[in-house]
């Protein structure tokens, strides 16, 4: 579709374009609390599982006692921390992997793409690390907070933002709206965020 001028843009475009987002907001999406309370209740004890299946593993013992960390379940605070950079880099070390990636700082790559090959050359241990992080992931950012969002009429009404927009302020430029490329954007919650198969 070819427009003459920003005006059309505006006139067929946005403000149709605005009033379509508006009725969405309202509209909103089906959200079942229950549902939602069980899949927390699931995650939670994935997430349990997977913790405790991950320090069964002798390389991630031997991480634990170089580290002063402990697989006391009394203690989950001093686990090992798939999250954590020094604690991937060490179980690197256990598992006797050639570092071929380093960081700007020297330190060996240990992110999402570097975990996934570990797992395709057979490391199980990496694929507990991996199952860990995501679960823990999606139960933080997606199923916790939906219950923040979820209305009494049991929908979530998203906040659509069609375009990005600078006015100006006090303060300097302010930016509200869109992406910078464009496209439109979803905050409270970022539904276009969520994991389609948590």
């Amino acid at each position: 579709m070819l427009f003459r001028s920003p005006a059309a843009v505006y006139r067929s475009l946005l403000v149709p374009g605005t009033l379509t987002l508006a009725r969405m907001e309202l509209a909103g999406v089906g959200a079942d609390p229950l549902w939602r309370s069980g899949l927390e209740v699931a995650f939670t004890e994935k997430v349990e599982y997977l913790r405790r299946r991950l320090h069964e593993f002798p390389e991630v013992k031997r991480v634990c006692v170089k580290h002063g960390l402990t697989c006391d379940p009394d203690a989950p605070k001093t686990w090992f921390n798939p999250k954590s950079p020094p604690h991937k880099e060490a179980l690197l070390d256990e598992c006797n992997v050639e570092v071929t990636e380093t960081t700007a700082t020297g330190k060996p790559k240990t992110d999402k793409r570097v975990v996934a090959e570990l797992i395709s050359q057979g490391y199980t241990v990496w694929k507990y690390v991996q199952a860990l992080t995501q679960t823990r992931d999606r139960l933080s950012k997606f199923v916790i907070p939906l219950a923040h969002h979820i209305a009494r009429d049991n929908r979530i009404h998203p906040n659509f933002k069609a375009i990005k927009v600078q006015t100006s302020s006090d303060v300097g430029a302010d930016y509200s709206g869109g992406a910078e490329t464009g496209r439109m954007a979803v905050s409270d919650p970022p539904m276009h965020n969520n994991v389609k198969d948590a």
